[in-house]
């Protein structure tokens, strides 16, 4: 077990109670992220949901309610026995999402969703993550992904010392004008919604069948 798994394995059982404080930097306004992607996902019993980094199934049960297909994948054990808790219908495989994904993983989602994972993940590694994704999303379907997120490098940058103390330097925390010129080459075209002082939701769509 890596170090990283560790440390989620541990967080696992505080993680639910450490968002939902949502004052302050890194969680502010994690309520309205996590709300804004369940909106913007318009999905019907039956129909296929993937959530990349699904956690303790936080994201995840807002779409088990609505009867659709769910699928999950983490890379932390403890991480998924609260998910399966919370979400028993929904299919979860331990993953790490830098390295191969599971062959039993299907194709054809008609929704791909994140809740404060890409952070994780320098600007290259969210590039493969999302051009795997991107690989099994149906046509006319979205990847929607809320995080701690910022319009801008500048901006990020200011927020960087308002919250000195906070700040973590060895995450990897959105700049919209740093993914924004790569959505080309990915395929796909993108928008970004700033939902708080630090959290936003991304939205890309697939430009190339």
């Amino acid at each position: 077990m890596t170090e990283r798994e560790q440390l989620f394995d541990a967080w696992a059982d505080r993680y639910d109670a450490h968002v939902a404080q949502e004052k302050g930097f890194p969680f502010e306004g994690y309520e309205a992220v996590v709300s804004e992607i369940v909106s913007r996902v318009s999905v019907t019993a039956g129909e296929r949901v993937l959530d990349l980094g699904v956690g303790t199934g936080a994201l995840a049960e807002r779409f088990e309610q609505s009867g659709c297909e769910l699928w999950g994948l983490d890379f932390s054990n403890e991480m998924l026995v609260r998910a399966r808790a919370k979400c028993p219908t929904g299919r979860f495989l331990k993953c790490d999402l830098l390295g191969e994904w599971p062959n039993s993983l299907p194709l054809g989602f008609d929704a791909i969703v994140s809740g404060y994972v890409f952070h994780e993940f320098n600007t290259e590694a969210k590039i493969r993550i999302l051009r795997r994704a991107l690989r099994c999303l149906n046509p006319n379907r979205a990847i929607i992904i809320g995080d701690i997120a910022f319009s801008s490098s500048s901006e990020r940058e200011e927020a960087r010392r308002r919250w000195k103390k906070e700040w973590d330097e060895d995450e990897f925390y959105w700049a919209w004008d740093e993914i924004e010129p790569r959505l080309n080459d990915l395929g796909c075209s993108g928008t970004y919604t700033k939902l708080s002082a630090c959290g936003g939701v991304i939205e890309l769509r697939r430009t190339i069948e």
